[in-house]
């Protein structure tokens, strides 16, 4: 999934924008 690459991509780089998208994707479940 697109979603899932995103998220990798951000721990690789930023762990913080990792942890924001998760949160995000919580949220709007």
């Amino acid at each position: 999934m697109v979603i899932m690459t995103i998220t990798i991509i951000a721990m690789v780089n930023l762990p913080p924008v990792a942890l924001a998208l998760i949160v995000v994707l919580r949220l709007c479940r």
